[in-house]
């Protein structure tokens, strides 16, 4: 059955609110004291464009500025200059993109996991309107 968006959302609110933990024996667990655990940086990712001319596996990825290509490959990991079309500096302010290409799920998210990737945009493909009547 489904349910209405906004009684669903309600659910889920109230799942996430009850209190998981139980009285052990006669004394009562205290709620922990320690921090939460930090959350992990996923830099945005954009793509405003129609699926038929969006190019799989292409992406602009933006670095931060002062953040090299060298750096971010030791930040995710794994180098990335094989997957590298191209790259332009101070295009874009003063950080630097790159043109990635051939670039799967997994090495996706190393590169937006990296804290210096201020987002990634799908690359695609640009049709300009014909001229002929």
């Amino acid at each position: 059955m489904l349910l209405p968006r906004c009684i669903a959302n309600f659910i889920s609110i109230l799942i996430v609110q009850t209190p998981h933990t139980q009285p052990s024996g006669d004394k009562a667990q205290l709620p922990s004291t320690s921090p939460a655990p930090a959350t992990k940086h996923i830099a945005p990712y954009v793509c405003n464009w129609p699926p038929a001319q969006v190019i799989p596996k292409h992406f602009e990825v933006h670095l931060a500025p002062g953040h090299s290509l060298q750096q971010h490959s030791l930040a995710i990991e794994e180098d990335i200059t094989p997957f590298v079309h191209g790259q332009v500096s101070g295009l874009y302010g003063s950080g630097t993109v790159y043109l990635g290409h051939m670039i799967d799920d997994d090495l996706l998210r190393k590169i937006r996991e990296d804290e210096n990737v201020t987002y990634v945009e799908c690359n695609y493909i640009s049709y300009r309107p014909s001229l002929s009547a």
